[in-house]
């Protein structure tokens, strides 16, 4: 009932949290006794668990929707609500019914749920841009372990969310709402990191095809999403153009593509240089020094033809970092023809950066005379 008063503005967050915390005490209590389901205590209202989350979680999404100048609590309760329920549920539903896939049906469900919402924010004769981002926002969260429930591979699902976000950046550049920009932009890179969190990219890799494959479409959607990014400028009215006009944080998206491409040339790498007979620690640590080289330049040559500052400074620090471990690391583990490789390769990498360097300097110094 507060929320729409400006003035107590602190209290939706108190109620909330009261709330939330009313909500952990009672799943912390089920999840112990779940352990003997035939004994649970009759005050703990098991049977009531489900049917009281879902109507809180609907008058919170009512709340959400319902205010007609939205402040800070009104664009967050969206996926806050969406956060505080998929746990609630999943803390007891999983244990009490194991029941993976509906759990993850009903987390789909909401997340179409708010992105019709966020759709009717935005087709409104006075569009409301902050209002839609907050439901997308809130739609992503319940995206993401859904598709991880439904799909059960961790490839697809990561597939998944690389597409939703450049789904929402495409629907950013239409609505003009960097709100959704940023979104679309750390759901690309959490969805790399996620991918070398999990393991996706681990070696020897349990499923070599599999990760090559997983590596190769996260690199292809992360290079669409920054190359779109480069072509769509932020609308100038927007917050985002008034704190970055150039839009710095997409070049994230350039180190999410180049990470996807090292971790999709390194389970390549590993099973090749296993099958051959020799000795395959020595030759792949080897094989990750050619390859960090290998991109780097393969970066010198793009950014140069294309006058792309983000890919030089990429293409520089990637460079570095094949330094480093040539000569950090290489020079004091390694042995044979791996060594040897890896400084030819970084060799090659500091000639090809002074040409490219060379030039860069020599078309610069002109346009500033």
């Amino acid at each position: 009932a507060l929320i729409g008063v400006r003035r107590a503005a602190w209290m939706h967050w108190v109620a909330l949290a009261q709330l939330f915390f009313f909500w952990l005490l009672w799943a912390i209590k089920l999840q112990a006794a779940l352990d003997h389901p035939e004994a649970i205590a009759p005050e703990l209202m098991l049977a009531w668990y489900l049917p009281a989350l879902g109507v809180t979680f609907a008058v919170l999404l009512a709340a959400s929707c319902r205010s007609s100048r939205p402040g800070p609590f009104a664009l967050a309760l969206p996926a806050l609500n969406v956060a505080w329920a998929f746990a609630a549920a999943g803390a007891v539903v999983l244990p009490w019914l194991s029941a993976d896939r509906w759990l993850g049906a009903v987390a789909l469900c909401l997340a179409i749920v708010h992105l019709s919402l966020a759709w009717l924010f935005a087709r409104r004769p006075a569009a409301d841009p902050a209002r839609a981002t907050a439901f997308v926002l809130a739609a992503a969260t319940a995206f993401v372990p859904a598709t991880w429930l439904l799909t059960g591979s961790a490839p697809a699902a990561a597939t998944t969310w690389a597409l939703l976000a450049v789904g929402i950046a495409w629907w950013s550049g239409r609505l003009g709402s960097g709100g959704m920009r940023a979104i679309a932009c750390c759901l690309q890179v959490g969805t790399t990191m996620t991918a070398f969190a999990a393991g996706a990219f681990a070696t020897p890799p349990p499923a070599p095809w599999r990760a090559m494959l997983l590596g190769a479409a996260l690199a292809t959607i992360a290079a669409v999403h920054y190359r779109w990014t480069r072509a769509t400028a932020p609308r100038e009215a927007s917050w985002y153009a008034r704190l970055s006009p150039t839009d710095r944080p997409g070049a994230l998206l350039l180190w999410a593509c180049i990470a996807a491409t090292f971790g999709c040339l390194r389970v390549a790498a590993h099973p090749a240089l296993a099958s051959m007979p020799i000795d395959v620690d020595n030759a792949f640590s080897g094989a990750e020094s050619v390859l960090l080289n290998a991109i780097a330049i393969t970066l010198l040559v793009l950014a140069h033809r294309n006058r792309s500052r983000p890919a030089l400074t990429a293409a520089v620090l990637v460079a570095t970092i094949g330094g480093i471990k040539v000569f950090a690391s290489d020079f004091f583990s390694l042995h044979g023809v791996p060594l040897v490789l890896g400084v030819f390769s970084f060799g090659m990498t500091a000639a090809v950066a002074s040409v490219i360097l060379g030039r860069w300097q020599r078309a610069v110094q002109p346009a500033a005379g």
